[in-house]
């Protein structure tokens, strides 16, 4: 459990994004930042490592095949052992009505592509 975990502990990060240079790219600025990154190729992995390791957040692309960032957040925030886990989505669907849908649905937070690193990680601390 989050609570069990020592306070100088490394706060754990699950990326959930199909794009390999993406996972790439933001695995070493979560390192950089002090975070222990996961990396996810997909939904269904991202919700498997999700249930074994229970990050302290997860970023969750929007946009990927089979099941989108939509579907999976809704597995997460129907799942009683990672409901509490905050969510932070990021795509490239810079609409109005994505971004409401995904904070109505239980996101944290909404970025658009191209984000800016240091953002991500100034929102990955808030809400940690």
């Amino acid at each position: 459990m989050q609570a069990e975990k020592q306070q100088d502990s490394v706060n754990i990060v699950l990326v959930i994004d199909d794009d390999v240079a993406n996972r790439r790219v933001i695995e070493r600025v979560l390192k950089d930042a002090s975070f222990l990154p996961m990396t996810a190729k997909d939904g269904k992995t991202g919700l498997s490592m999700a249930r074994r390791r229970k990050p302290d957040l997860i970023l969750l692309d929007v946009i990927m095949p089979r099941e989108n960032g939509f579907e999976i957040l809704e597995h997460i925030k129907n799942d009683p052992e990672l409901e509490s886990i905050p969510v932070i989505m990021f795509t490239i669907l810079e609409n109005a009505e994505s971004r409401e849908k995904a904070l109505e649905m239980g996101a944290r937070d909404y970025i658009t592509k191209p984000f800016d690193m240091e953002r991500i990680v100034d929102c990955i601390r808030r809400y940690l």
